[in-house]
């Protein structure tokens, strides 16, 4: 739905110099990591969730052979345990140097971001470092350097879906071949496919029209239609820029409601990727939420 966006970016605290580069913020992910090699660690026993906080400003940017672009922060990376201090940016909102949203998503070299209101996975936690899962993958972070911009939540986080990952797999195969009525490298086709895998009627998904219609098609069928997300249901998205296109709109699935109310959704057709994942809010773009 939405322009392709590559962006990287460093904390405004530091200055690195990298040969100027730009990329947008929801499509870039870090290469896996092995962290532990001289590191001895106490991993914790029970889930915990972790907010980032604060305004950053892009510094540098990386890009690895296999074509992803990266974040390099020196200043709150652990360059000694994250491989090159490189984090991905798909949580990352443009905004102005106070922190409020820009319409425009595209980040360039002095431009400023934030983490938004995404829930990380900690996966170590001690009075020095912190580990939190972020795009998938472990990134490694001084407690120091954020300071009270880490928020650590106690409440812990339930255990994924095993299904999850055929769930994906579906949402992706939905998105490469079309059907139920919708063609494929769309993010309806996406959600078709998903629901497809899990046995729904095709009678109930089908001939929704674009993402945005989705909510209001599918309440005139019947099914439920309201403004509760839960894990299992479709968030429909009206056509408001700038993450909507006019009049198409946009439709996800969703795989878990957070403990701040924000909710987790998978996603084809976001930036033309065959699959995405993110933490959104119940804001007034969500045109309703489909449980079928």
């Amino acid at each position: 739905m939405l322009k392709r966006k590559l962006l990287l970016f460093t904390a405004f605290i530091v200055t690195l110099f990298i040969p100027l580069a730009f990329i947008h913020t929801n499509q870039a992910f870090a290469q896996s990591i092995d962290p532990l090699s001289n590191k001895k660690m106490s991993f914790i026993s029970s889930k915990q969730t972790a907010h980032i906080n604060g305004v950053y400003n892009v510094s540098s940017l990386e890009q690895q052979s296999n074509g992803n672009w990266y974040v390099v922060d020196n200043s709150i990376a652990i360059a000694p345990i994250d491989y090159n201090n490189y984090i991905p940016v798909g949580p990352l909102t443009t905004t102005d140097k106070t922190g409020k949203p820009l319409a425009d998503q595209t980040l360039h070299k002095g431009s400023y971001f934030i983490f938004g209101k995404s829930e990380f996975a900690v996966t170590y936690l001690d009075d020095t470092n912190v580990c939190l899962t972020i795009g998938g993958e472990p990134v490694w972070l001084s407690r120091k350097a954020l300071g009270n911009r880490l928020v650590i939540s106690d409440t812990p986080t339930p255990d994924p879906d095993p299904d999850l990952a055929k769930i994906k797999e579906a949402g992706i195969n939905g998105f490469n071949t079309g059907g139920w009525s919708y063609p494929a490298q769309q993010c309806t086709s996406f959600v078709a496919g998903i629901l497809a895998y899990k046995g729904i009627s095709i009678d109930q998904f089908n001939y929704l029209g674009n993402g945005s219609d989705w909510a209001a098609n599918a309440k005139a069928r019947g099914i439920k239609v309201d403004m509760t997300p839960v894990a299992g249901a479709v968030v429909s998205f009206k056509g408001v820029p700038p993450y909507y296109t006019p009049p198409y709109g946009h439709v996800a699935y969703i795989t878990a409601v957070n403990s701040n109310g924000t909710f987790h959704i998978y996603e084809g057709n976001w930036s033309g990727t065959s699959f995405h994942e993110r933490d959104v809010s119940m804001d007034d773009a969500v045109a309703g939420i489909v449980h079928f």
